[in-house]
């Protein structure tokens, strides 16, 4: 049974064509963005200084942190860019409340999620999701490696544990199964978040559970990315392959990921991501940039399936 769960736009300030008001605006978001982000990197700086002996406190400083970030990301973009959001799923269990009652989607506490990727700014979305599931602060993200050498971003992002990728398998292999091991060990309460006292308690499942972000596509999708995936196809011998709207996935690494999270695993989420309005013939990750999004260009609905 599917159902649909819709999340109204909410604009912080109106529309200018004033040059002189834009450019206030802008500089007001990214005062906002830095300070904001400066904040709470002081704030992972004082958890490593004042708690360097207690793994589970700091850990969950971590994860207040994360949190914290997810929420500044979507004050802003609700401030440059409003928009609705329609989330469609199915769910098989009966309601347990009044028939009245509508059901709620949230991604259950150990899983992994992944989705095509349109543009660069999906992986917000689906942090969103996860925050609304209350687990905004077990979110892990895969990332290419260069990012985790942006100025302050990257020295957050490397607390937060994000798992960074040089897209080589060979140099990838071990950091990608030291991450994976180390979740899936706290998960099930042997790694070293591991507490006697604590290790069973409903504070430590929250710590150690994990919401695993990834996109088997790679990349986004792009003029320039689907004639590789094409010219990919035909040298695989895939000329069958039709893809309209994805680049062929790339399933090594999801497999992986499942082999080495199966103990713990509880869920995979399978979100379809789509934004409106866009036509059949444009490229969402050209339409809306960076640039275009902070201008205001995103404005619209934006619709997930999972």
């Amino acid at each position: 049974m599917k159902h649909s769960q819709k999340y109204r736009r909410y604009g912080i300030y109106e529309k200018t064509g004033n040059p002189f008001i834009k450019g206030l605006q802008r500089l007001l978001i990214a005062c906002l963005f830095i300070s904001g982000s400066l904040s709470i990197v002081v704030f992972q700086i004082c958890l490593q200084v004042l708690l360097p002996w207690s793994k589970i406190r700091f850990q969950n400083g971590i994860n207040q942190s994360k949190k914290a970030f997810i929420v500044l990301l979507c004050m802003i973009l609700n401030m440059v860019a409003p928009s609705s959001l329609n989330v469609t799923f199915e769910t098989s269990r009966p309601l347990k409340n009044s028939s009245n009652a509508k059901p709620c989607f949230r991604f259950k506490d150990r899983a992994i999620i992944i989705a095509n990727h349109q543009m660069y700014a999906d992986w917000i979305y689906l942090w969103w999701l996860s925050f609304v599931s209350n687990l905004g602060g077990n979110v892990y993200i895969i990332l290419k490696k260069a990012l985790q050498y942006i100025p302050l971003l990257g020295f957050g992002m490397r607390n937060f544990k994000f798992i960074f990728l040089s897209r080589n398998w060979q140099k990838d292999e071990e950091a990608l199964t030291n991450s994976l091991v180390s979740m899936d060990l706290n998960a099930r309460c042997k790694g070293p978040l591991t507490n006697y006292k604590s290790c069973y308690s409903k504070t430590n499942e929250s710590i150690a559970a994990y919401n695993l972000i990834m996109f088997p596509e790679g990349t986004n999708l792009s003029l320039k990315t689907r004639e590789k995936s094409e010219a990919f196809c035909q040298r695989a011998h895939l000329d069958h392959v039709r893809l309209r709207h994805l680049l062929l996935p790339h399933s090594k690494g999801l497999k992986f990921a499942v082999e080495k999270l199966a103990p713990s695993l509880d869920a995979i989420y399978d979100v379809t991501i789509g934004y409106s309005p866009a036509l059949r013939t444009e490229y969402v990750g050209t339409k809306f940039t960076l640039k275009n999004i902070l201008n205001g260009c995103l404005s619209g609905e934006g619709r997930f399936l999972y």
